[in-house]
């Protein structure tokens, strides 16, 4: 018996294939469905995001478009290096934003379209100054030694802008308003013979003296009713959202206001830390909108620095007349 058991095993050896089974199974079956639909699946989106890529890119006319603002300001935002060159691209290239251009001179507008236009781009409200500041700090130690010397220098200087430092924050906190460089105290809490403020008479033309705190520009207004937001910016990061205002409407508003803002109000002084200038414009025949922000930055060094950003948009980018552009949406709500 014992015999026979041995032989039995020895014909079990020569038929055993090495395999753990008498059933042979192969490792990648299975795989191959997967892999392929994996490579439908990338090549898909591959072609939808070149589409999409291709399909959102700016235009011809979109590039011209924003060349256009560019040209009109945006390069001469470049030479504003200190504040005089400032207030000289305030009385230029902004004043001409609301200004009468050569087709309205000929009345090649339409007849009895009170819009403002320039270049045939129809103006979308008010061309917008506003001004954000610092309240005062303590100065430096070698300052500190400086007035100790001499009384008559000033005790307070104006640090880099952060939020931290910005005026406005402190003016909603604690109540206050527009606080002049040379004091410490606000303006509301001056009378007002000693606020030393002036405006030109639309109407005559004369100088009358006036409460600051009766101005708009004098006057804080807060992020939300700004509809602003914390906007971030070259050296100093972000600026809060609020700030003083005041808007452009026309060229002779525009000249007479700046002229008081800066020889009669002293709007800007050394607390000032940016000016932004905000304006748009639609063009109907290509159917464009431009959203323009122009931002000088005012170091505590005394030297500007400037930031420009045109934003064009088409509001009918998915025409669902076309094919191209029932397309273009598919794509995107595939993404």
């Amino acid at each position: 018996p014992i015999k026979g058991i041995k032989e039995g095993n020895e014909e079990e050896m020569d038929d055993w294939d090495g395999s753990d089974s008498q059933v042979s199974v192969d490792p990648n079956a299975g795989r191959l469905k997967p892999w392929f639909l994996g490579t439908c699946k990338y090549i898909i989106f591959i072609v939808t995001f070149t589409f999409i890529q291709i399909g959102l890119r700016p235009t011809a006319d979109m590039r011209q478009f924003t060349s256009l603002w560019d040209l009109a300001v945006g390069n001469s935002l470049g030479s504003v290096v200190f504040i005089d060159n400032l207030w000289t691209f305030l009385n230029g290239p902004v004043v001409s934003l609301v200004s009468s251009d050569y087709f309205q001179q000929i009345e090649a507008y339409w007849p009895g379209d009170e819009n403002a236009y320039i270049y045939g781009n129809r103006r979308m409200g008010s061309v917008r100054i506003r001004q954000v500041r610092v309240k005062g700090a303590e100065c430096m130690p070698t300052q500190t030694r400086f007035i100790q010397q001499d009384s008559s220098l000033p005790p307070i200087c104006y640090p880099q802008y952060s939020l931290g430092s910005d005026e406005g924050l402190s003016i909603v906190l604690k109540n206050t308003t527009f606080t002049r460089s040379q004091t410490a105290t606000p303006l509301r809490d001056l009378p007002c013979a000693e606020q030393n403020c002036r405006q030109t008479d639309p109407v005559s033309g004369n100088l009358t003296d006036v409460c600051c705190t009766d101005l708009r520009h004098f006057n804080y207004i807060r992020d939300k009713d700004l509809n602003e937001s914390t906007v971030p910016f070259l050296a100093s990061r972000y600026f809060w959202g609020g700030g003083y205002v005041i808007d452009l409407h026309n060229q002779t508003q525009a000249q007479r206001d700046l002229h008081d803002l800066r020889y009669n109000q002293d709007w800007i002084d050394l607390k000032t830390r940016a000016i932004f200038v905000d304006f748009s414009f639609y063009n109907a025949n290509l159917d464009l909108f431009v959203v323009a922000r122009l931002v000088v930055e005012l170091l505590p060094s005394g030297k500007c620095l400037t930031f420009k950003t045109f934003r064009v948009i088409q509001l009918n980018r998915y025409s669902l007349d076309t094919n191209a552009g029932t397309l273009l949406l598919g794509c995107q709500l595939v993404m």
